[in-house]
């Protein structure tokens, strides 16, 4: 028996596990960077003059370019190989998922009439040369030979890796060769993959809803509403009779059309959606309406003609929370969703005066369909659990359509007393430079002219994940097209940090010449209550 799933969930699921993955693949990395470089015979250090490894060391980062840093162990930096193959077994992991969704695309895309024909897949080339119109999954087919052969690869670094004896491992060549034609073949074929295939699926909606409609599973949906009894007997009335669930629930008088719709997903009623608070929230809102749009929503013009209204809060200071709760007071006679920082941060303030209301975490926003969901059958709903999930790449329903509002991070590196932020979003979590730009050029050719790259504290952005904003800029400024960049706030206290190297990212003529810095106040015992970070002297130094 098979359950009916959104088919956005379903994808986003499988991007949930990619980026585990790939997380997984760059937490791998940071061990390759401690090296054994000096330790001459089996770890000793022996004929070599006093300092000579961190020299050598510091040097060969500088050449590299790379965070290279001792092996505290010599003796195990040697002889173990666990490095390697800890990076051998997470690429082998990441080509395990990868292959998973390609299995999935070819299954999904198989037909169109025989198989179950849900996608549709770019015409990549001619199919074949006997049957015209053949559109075969090729792309998806390569991708599943490339993860054999680096699941392969893994074999034979693990059997290299258990091959060493006693204080050395003398396997290290076949171990690189290995390691690196697997993140090879990936750094090759994954755009390629993404480019041609991925971005170019589509739902075949009539098939999809033919087999909603058609299938008797779906009465577990109605069971909350009309109890398991009836549920269990109207199940087995549509096997006997062949009419799908929705007739016979009609025709019994039961649950009304519109009532019926709503719950399984065919049809959606409008929703309110209206945002406060700072460029991120905006973002959030721009995603959530995307989401909402992609499952069949429609955007009410104003939450007087809405049938659920969908608030997106910013609490970082008492008096922006205090406009919060007196918008979430005059929302809440009707299904109300509060999204943001707010029901993070203070979910007994948002309860209080809304206790029906159902709550979206800011970094839940994978979770808005289902939530809204069940707010709108009367189900309450809170999903305030931090997601795995990057925000980057999620449908979206612009506020301007001339701005791409880019989100590069969410949560930050401070304890400041005066804002709530860090207790809605966490620590920081960066994401990844090249998501971020593909992100960018998405944006651009969909008609932005303007991009904002916006967190909440874009001053230590990529820190968690070995980079920096620096970086990030450099990056989307290579990007070949007409656009501007505008960056957002960034907290002093990092700025010795990155100033040069952002100094000189600045002199891109595509950023406007605009930095918003908080100093805050001049006063040290302020800025030290205030658990700024830095101190009025701090700020000459930036200037």
């Amino acid at each position: 028996m098979l359950f009916p799933l959104l088919l956005e969930e379903s994808l986003l699921a499988y991007g949930t596990a990619i980026a585990k993955a790939r997380d997984a693949v760059f937490a791998a990395k940071k061990e390759l960077e401690h090296i054994a470089l000096g330790g001459t015979a089996v770890g000793t250090g022996a004929n070599t003059p006093k300092g000579y490894r961190a020299v050598a060391i510091s040097e060969l980062a500088k050449i590299s370019k790379l965070q290279l840093r001792p092996q505290s162990d010599m003796q195990y930096g040697l002889q173990s190989r666990f490095a390697v193959v800890n990076m051998s077994s997470a690429l082998r992991n990441l080509a395990l998922e990868i292959g998973r969704f390609s299995n999935d695309i070819r299954l999904m895309a198989s037909g169109p009439v025989a198989g179950l024909s849900e996608l549709g897949i770019p015409a990549v080339h001619a199919g074949s040369s006997i049957m015209p119109g053949k559109v075969n999954p090729s792309l998806a087919e390569c991708m599943n030979m490339i993860c054999f052969d680096i699941i392969g690869n893994d074999t034979t670094v693990a059997l290299a890796v258990q091959s060493g004896q006693f204080e050395l491992n003398v396997m290290l060549p076949v171990m690189l060769k290995a390691v690196l034609e697997s993140t090879d073949m990936l750094k090759n074929f994954v755009p390629i993959f993404s480019r041609n295939l991925v971005a170019g699926l589509s739902a075949n909606k009539q098939k999809l809803k033919h087999y909603i409609e058609n299938s008797p599973v779906i009465v577990t949906l109605l069971a909350p509403k009309l109890g398991y009894l009836v549920s269990a007997d109207l199940y087995k009335e549509s096997l006997k009779t062949g009419k799908t669930i929705r007739q016979l629930v009609v025709s019994k008088g039961l649950m009304s059309e519109k009532e019926v719709n709503i719950i399984i997903g065919i049809a959606w009623p409008g929703s309110g959606l209206k945002a406060y608070g700072c460029s991120a929230s905006f973002a959030d809102s721009e995603m959530i309406s995307g989401l909402v749009v992609n499952g069949g929503h429609t955007l009410a013009e104003n939450s007087s003609d809405a049938d659920l209204n969908v608030i997106v809060t910013c609490s970082v200071k008492d008096v922006t929370a205090d406009k919060m709760v007196g918008r979430i007071k005059r929302l809440r006679n009707k299904p109300l969703v509060v999204a943001g920082c707010l029901p993070k941060a203070e979910t007994v303030t948002v309860e209080k005066f809304s206790p029906k209301a159902s709550l979206l975490g800011p970094n839940s926003l994978g979770k808005t369909l289902e939530v809204i969901d069940s707010t709108l059958v009367g189900h309450r709903r809170i999903e305030l659990e931090d997601s795995d999930a990057t925000k980057v790449g999620l449908p979206k329903v612009r506020l301007n359509s001339a701005v791409g509002i880019v989100e590069i991070a969410s949560g930050c590196m401070s304890e400041c007393t005066f804002c709530q932020t860090k207790l809605a979003k966490g620590e920081i979590r960066s994401f990844r430079i090249g998501d971020i730009v593909r992100q960018v050029r998405q944006e651009i050719d969909e008609g932005c002219r303007e991009v904002w790259l916006t967190s909440t504290d874009n001053g230590c952005y990529g820190f968690d994940i070995g980079t920096d904003l620096p970086s990030l800029v450099d990056s989307v400024s290579e990007i070949e097209r007409d656009f501007m960049i505008r960056v957002g706030m960034m907290n002093p206290m990092y700025m010795p940090r990155i100033r040069e190297s952002l100094l000189k990212s600045f002199e891109n003529p595509k950023l406007f010449k605009f930095l918003h810095i908080p100093v805050q106040s001049g006063s040290n015992q302020v800025l030290n209550d205030m658990k700024r970070g830095h101190t009025a002297e701090y700020i000459q130094k930036v200037k």
